[in-house]
């Protein structure tokens, strides 16, 4: 391969940090801007090049730059250090990159202010994922780099993401002092820290008052990850059906760019767009991970990595095995044409949102209780008990009780848990999952106290 190192004048190049030059990408530049390269079939050769415009030319350049610019910034993927041209592969392109320009990390202004600003994905991500995979399959093809296809196992790309987004959130923590608030704007739900909890003997006497066939396991699944009832049904897909997505009931703003409703083979992939939301497969579930990552769509489009214990993808498949395999057998269902969801009404068809929304309405009714609990109630409770084991946990390390602990300390242990909650549930700002610190507080604590105060008003405490 010939040196770049002496450009001809008028077409663009790049150079990296060390001074030096991404040869292979510049030759691809090179061809490409000058139109040679046919990006519909790159083994065809053009006789006569069809020059792109001085925008279209612009803005070639500038997806390849910045895929460059990511590679040499170790902060964006820490588990993978500095990434030269010709050591990225294709599932750091689809995977930490187009992440975190759907997050909003990869962007000028996260790097200026320390906001997530997520990139549309049609009109801005695409359109560079486009250009990157062209350029190093053109790369590939023409010997410049090897194995661009390379697999990594599944739980190295997680790890990978985990990294990069804790990696991410870190300089979030930095600018948050400096940094704009959040804009307010006018909300339609109670905010996490202005809420009221139930008790526990209250919330599992409520959970009893749900129909057990399958509501009530819905609601409990609900409840072990923090999802949104509106994601319990999209994001619960069993692997090994052939499942077209009926998109005419997707909402706009929770349907993938790049979902079509072509019939394909679901499968677990921590990698494969068309496989979001489906669940762990058995071997997954019933392996020795202690922690079980999926890939979920929730609103606004976003896609983020959620977690589940082994116990919660168990009890998953054991009602797939159980309760759902009866539902089929009774309305005359064969597994050929059972539906992919994993949830399912009496009649055999996918239990939707509104369907469960009603039955945790009636149990609210059977309860005659001061206060409702609601699909998103069970969000807030996941987050309280997520936040709470880890006071506690740090508390017995340092062998003191949770009424040794200070406002502050507790603050300050909280917030770690905190920011991996952020990721968890997607939230774009952390003052939003901050309201959950003041909310445990309400709801664990001040009980604790006033019992206490309680009990000295009669006489208990001498």
């Amino acid at each position: 391969m010939k040196r770049m190192s002496v450009l001809k004048v008028g077409h663009p190049f790049i150079m990296e940090a060390s001074g030096g030059y991404p040869d292979g990408v510049n030759w691809y530049l090179f061809e490409r801007c000058r139109g040679k390269i046919d990006a519909r079939d790159l083994t065809a050769s053009r006789t006569s090049p069809i020059e792109p415009s001085h925008n279209s030319v612009e803005s070639i350049v500038y997806a390849i730059a910045n895929i460059l610019t990511w590679g040499e910034t170790p902060a964006a993927h820490p588990t993978c250090g500095v990434l030269r041209w010709h050591q990225i592969k294709l599932w750091h392109v689809t995977e930490l990159y187009a992440d975190a320009l759907a997050r909003g990390y990869w962007t000028q202004s996260y790097w200026e202010t320390g906001i997530p600003a997520p990139l549309h994905p049609e009109s801005t991500i695409q359109p560079r994922l486009n250009e990157i995979l062209l350029c190093w399959q053109w790369m590939e093809l023409y010997g410049l780099i090897a194995q661009f296809d390379e697999p990594s196992p599944l739980r190295a790309i997680g790890t990978a993401i985990n990294k990069a987004n804790q990696s991410y959130a870190k300089r979030s923590v930095a600018l948050n002092e400096t940094g704009p608030k959040k804009t307010q704007f006018r909300r339609n739900r109670t905010k996490p820290g202005n809420g009221v909890l139930p008790g526990m003997d209250h919330l599992l006497d409520w959970i009893e008052r749900i129909s057990p066939e399958t509501p009530q396991k819905a609601v409990c699944h609900i409840l072990d990850r923090g999802l949104r009832i509106d994601e319990n049904e999209e994001n619960t897909l069993l692997p090994g059906i052939v499942h077209a997505r009926d998109l005419s009931h997707l909402r706009r703003d929770v349907r993938h760019y790049s979902w079509t409703d072509e019939p394909r083979l679901l499968k677990y992939s921590l990698t494969d767009d068309h496989m979001i939301g489906v669940l762990p497969d058995r071997k997954t579930a019933f392996s020795s991970e202690g922690l079980i990552s999926q890939r979920i769509i929730g609103k606004g489009k976003k896609v983020r990595l959620a977690h589940m214990t082994r116990g919660c993808a168990q009890a998953l498949w054991n009602y797939a095995d159980g309760t759902r395999r009866v539902i089929l057998q009774k309305n005359g269902i064969t597994a050929s044409n059972a539906p992919a969801h994993l949830f399912l009404n009496r009649d055999g068809r996918p239990l939707n949102a509104a369907a469960l929304a009603k039955a945790i309405s009636r149990a609210n009714e059977d309860m005659s209780a001061p206060y409702r609990i609601t699909g998103h109630v069970l969000r807030h409770l996941f987050a309280c008990f997520f936040l709470k084991n880890a006071i506690e946990g740090h508390a017995a390390r340092e062998g003191l009780t949770v009424t040794q602990l200070t406002y502050e300390q507790i603050e300050k242990v909280a917030e770690n848990p905190a920011r991996v909650l952020q990721l968890h549930l997607g939230h774009a700002y952390f003052e939003d999952t901050a309201g959950y610190i003041k909310l445990l507080i309400d709801w664990w604590l001040t009980p604790m106290y006033f019992e206490m105060w309680n009990d000295f008003l009669d006489g208990k405490h001498g």
